[in-house]
């Protein structure tokens, strides 16, 4: 197990005046450019419950990126519906330990994106019998982040810190150990199975990620850099 991220510290110390704290967290610090690694272990878990690497649907395809977890070959999934179908998606989560009782409260990630023709809509789905059954959608959203183009002179996110979740901005930041673009806290309070989930129960979740008919299987989304997943909440 790593050591504890800076994320993950900022977060126990913010969440402990909601009476919450980070859960798990796949911190991607470390991650290696080559080869690109299949799947990455959780870098910090409290006891209680055991995490899952973090890994790839068999719609996309491992791709290079220092610090981060990269794919690409996302041209097939162009609709909704495609990329549930192929698997288009990125998927961690936990399994709670016998005894044990998990209510989750946040989830948090950050994106990067490689071009203007790389996947833009986003969906997490959640699952607590390994999408046996579909999964339950938790957030919709898109990400128009991009490091591709040139940066604009005034650099809109200082007025409007999500201007990337609505529209297009080219030239984010590249280098090894910036961060990627953080997207908006998701809550989870008011879905009711992420509430009392007893232990045994094994909790999924999957970022699936489209684009359209102009999709390029080169270009990739990945998640980080630096900052993956952290799945906030309490146990018992």
């Amino acid at each position: 197990m790593k050591r504890l991220s800076l994320a993950v510290a900022m977060v126990l110390v913010l969440s402990s005046f909601a009476g919450a704290a980070a859960l798990v967290e796949w911190s991607l610090d470390g991650a290696p450019h080559t080869p690109p690694p299949e799947t990455w272990p959780a870098s910090f878990a409290v006891e209680g419950v055991t995490p899952f690497d973090l890994s790839r649907g068999p719609g996309i395809r491992a791709m290079s990126l220092t610090n981060g977890f990269s794919a690409d070959e996302w041209d097939d999934a162009v609709s909704r519906d495609a990329a549930l179908n192929i698997g288009a998606y990125f998927q961690f989560g936990f399994k709670v330990d016998e005894g044990k009782t998990v209510s989750l409260s946040t989830l948090d990630f950050a994106l990067r994106r490689s071009a203007r023709t790389a996947p833009y809509n986003i969906e997490v789905q959640v699952s607590l019998d390994g999408f046996a059954t579909p999964g339950i959608v938790v957030a919709s959203l898109n990400y128009f982040g991009r490091t591709s183009g040139t940066a604009p002179a005034v650099d809109p996110t200082e007025n409007d810190p999500y201007y990337y979740m609505h529209s297009d901005l080219p030239g984010r930041p590249n280098e090894t150990t910036s961060p990627g673009d953080p997207v908006p806290t998701i809550d989870l309070t008011a879905i009711s199975a992420l509430q009392n989930i007893p232990g045994g129960t094994e909790v999924t979740f999957r970022i699936y990620a489209w684009g359209d008919s102009s999709t390029t299987n080169t270009n990739t989304l990945a998640l980080g850099r630096m900052i993956g997943p952290l799945i906030g909440g309490t146990i018992q």
